[in-house]
């Protein structure tokens, strides 16, 4: 998500600064718009997707660690 943010959000206001400086006005809508959780709303997949990215590293985290306690605990028996 945030690759994906940062590259819309920046786009937008390359584009603004050059086409309609009005928007970029404190306070302006547009700008608004701009803000994670208000952007988030608005492009689901890019969040659904970074999530899924985070699920699948964390659960590749787990499966590691269990791993290497299966070996230790074997290596201990072995070792008996």
């Amino acid at each position: 998500m945030i690759d994906d943010y940062l590259d819309d959000v920046l786009r937008k206001l390359a584009d603004s600064q050059q086409n309609h400086p009005a928007d970029l006005k404190l306070g302006s809508p547009y700008l608004a718009d701009l803000l994670p959780h208000r952007w988030a709303l608005a492009h689901p997949q890019s969040v659904r997707e970074d999530r899924a990215e985070d699920r699948e590293t964390v659960f590749e985290a787990k499966r590691r660690r269990r791993v290497k306690a299966r070996m230790r605990t074997r290596a201990k028996k072995a070792a008996q």
